[in-house]
């Protein structure tokens, strides 16, 4: 029954390591590389660079930045957008045609019977230039329309630089997790082979049951079995780590996990504040407002009169020599007299649309300010739970030291011994799942913050 015991709890840890992602960081904090640098080098050198030495969480997410094609993509539509406010802009610049036009001046008819005659051929260039005047919506609501499209342009870019970021910051949480249940199937193993060992001494001496024995081989198999487990799921994790970066699957990359957490204000306003002015999505829905503004300027205008500072220039002359020239300059004036209600109702609709999305942006203002709000108690709660397995930690290793003691020193038995380590094993588990919530609430916090690099914002 005990040995039933023993096997079923090393499977769940097996589990807990499929479900966890991957193991953790080691001890000691090797030397980082710089992300910008690599970026420039040629494929083959940028994958031997990035295997060479380990990446923090915040490189590895700039190299994502760099090499995912979704992101480059929407780094054009920018490109695009800003080609549309250039051409936006030439509304209010003059406007210049010229138009040649050559056909017969005169057309004679001989009366003495001969046929008709063609008495010259003749030219007329014709000049015009006009730029408009009034109103001055002519030309600022295209411009104002274009300038909105590329803030809602780059508001997507942002979105998508940030949604990258947050998987990218899961795939490392996954990576550590994976990194450290690896560890702790590791020690797992030691614990198992130096009871095999103690085992197999006290039963040759005389001082244990020879059941000792078979219960230390069965809980080293079971060991073993966990942590090549483990070690599966940490390649695992590396490779699907690695295709989120924007790397071959196979590529070996290390990453250091994060030391320094959120330093947050207390005041969730603040943070609610912060993630108003930095979330990429309420920008877009702020931008498309902007763009259906300048939309509804631009039909107002329809129902004004037009002016614009017209001249023109007129040259008429003929193969024979003959020629008239013209000039003129004034001011074109229009006015839609009549369009059977079609303006107005477009732009009522227009108005209703823009009602609508204000009350759209004002929902997802109240949703944004409770997402931070529970992002942020996540965190706090994640951390507490931290500290709490921590405190497990060292209980169960105190109690799987004397265990030990008294085992040796014949006072124990081989039951308590193997309970002990069975709930130090069970402590470092719930240790490494504790720190794996906690850097998935600080990867949540940060997407409801709108935040890409929090180094730079200053977390």
């Amino acid at each position: 029954m005990f040995f039933c015991k023993r096997f079923s709890i090393v499977c769940a840890v097996g589990v807990v390591a499929l479900i966890a992602g991957v193991p953790v960081q080691a001890a000691s904090t090797p030397a980082t590389t710089s992300t910008a640098a690599i970026a420039v080098l040629p494929t083959g050198a940028v994958l031997a660079a990035i295997s060479s030495a380990p990446m923090t969480v915040d490189d590895a997410v700039k190299l994502a930045l760099q090499l995912n094609e979704t992101v480059k993509r929407a780094q054009l539509d920018i490109t695009i957008a800003e080609d549309q406010i250039a051409s936006a802009k030439s509304a209010a610049l003059p406007s210049v045609n010229a138009e040649l036009l050559t056909g017969i001046n005169d057309l004679g008819i001989d009366m003495r019977g001969r046929g008709v005659t063609f008495n010259q051929v003749g030219n007329n260039l014709m000049i015009i230039a006009s730029k408009p005047i009034w109103p001055p919506e002519l030309w600022r609501a295209p411009r104002a329309a274009a300038e909105a499209g590329l803030g809602s342009s780059k508001a997507s870019l942002n979105r998508t630089r940030q949604q990258l970021a947050y998987q990218v910051r899961l795939g490392c949480s996954q990576y550590f997790s994976a990194e450290q249940m690896l560890n702790v199937a590791k020690a797992n193993v030691t614990v198992a082979t130096e009871q095999l060992k103690l085992a197999k001494s006290r039963v040759a001496a005389g001082t244990a049951a020879k059941i000792d024995e078979y219960q230390a081989e069965a809980n080293l198999s079971s060991a073993e079995i966990s942590l090549n487990t483990t070690t599966n799921n940490l390649s695992l994790a590396r490779a699907a780590l690695a295709v989120q970066i924007g790397l071959p699957a196979s590529t070996y990359i290390q990453v250091i996990p994060e030391e320094k957490w959120p330093l947050l204000p207390a005041n969730e306003d603040k943070l609610t504040q912060f993630a108003l002015e930095h979330r990429p999505d309420v920008k877009s829905l702020m931008f498309t407002r902007d763009q259906i503004n300048a939309g509804i300027d631009q039909l107002e205008v329809q129902k004004r009169p037009t002016v614009a500072l017209a001249s023109t220039f007129s040259s008429t002359f003929a193969n024979l020599g003959n020629s008239r020239n013209i000039f003129g300059i004034g001011f074109d004036v229009k006015y839609n007299v009549y369009n059977g209600g079609k303006l107005n109702a477009t732009i009522d609709s227009t108005r209703l649309q823009r009602d609508q999305l204000d009350s759209s942006i004002s929902q997802v203002k109240l949703g944004v300010g409770l997402e931070v709000r529970q992002a942020y108690l996540n965190l706090q709660s994640a951390l507490e739970q931290q500290k709490t397995a921590d405190k497990q930690v060292t209980a169960a290793t105190e109690s799987a030291r004397i265990a030990k003691i008294r085992y040796d020193a014949g006072e124990g038995i081989y039951l308590e011994k193997q309970q002990a380590d069975l709930n130090k094993l069970q402590a470092d588990t719930n240790l490494v799942n504790a720190r794996y919530q906690a850097q998935i609430a600080r990867a949540q916090l940060y997407q409801a913050l709108g935040v890409i690099n929090p180094a730079e914002e200053g977390l």
